[in-house]
């Protein structure tokens, strides 16, 4: 063999190699369950005291009622610890790019993990919702990080 064929070779095993070890590594996670997942996400990045989500947003609707605009929300809390004086921040824009606000009182008590809560926000006087978001925070304000219910792959 030729130098130049012992050098083409060793070039393309190091190509296959580095192709191979990011794909497995992406199929790996990839394949995780979400649960396991979320608890490797927690460990590598405690950004809060829950880990990096303390809320799950895990279902809301809305409807329409004579100039009434109802929100219903379910959330659960999937940090380890509990959580006090959860506020949700609820804007809604209207047609005419107005907005509105109303910071509305979650939980009078801890909400402690893995418990669920169910509340609504009513919006009275609003013209055609063109859209609305749903935050949390604490009573200072601070935000409180949430997911959607949705799996993270």
């Amino acid at each position: 063999m030729n130098s130049r064929t012992i050098l083409y070779e060793r070039i393309s095993r190091a190509t296959l190699i580095g192709l191979l070890i990011p794909t497995l590594c992406f199929l790996l996670l990839a394949l995780l369950p979400e649960p396991f997942f979320r608890g490797l996400i927690t460990d590598f990045f405690p950004s809060t005291q829950g880990g990096i989500f303390q809320l799950d947003l895990q279902d809301f609707s809305h409807e329409v009622e004579d100039n009434q605009f109802h929100i219903f929300v379910h959330v659960q809390n999937i940090s380890k610890l509990p959580l006090e004086k959860v506020q949700a921040v609820v804007s809604v824009i209207t047609g005419a790019d107005n907005q509105r606000t109303i910071v509305y009182p979650v939980s009078t008590s801890a909400i402690v993990p893995s418990q669920t809560i169910t509340f609504d926000v009513t919006f009275t006087d609003v013209p055609r919702v063109a859209r609305y978001t749903i935050l949390f925070q604490d009573e200072t304000g601070r935000p409180i990080p949430h997911t959607r219910g949705t799996r993270l792959w």
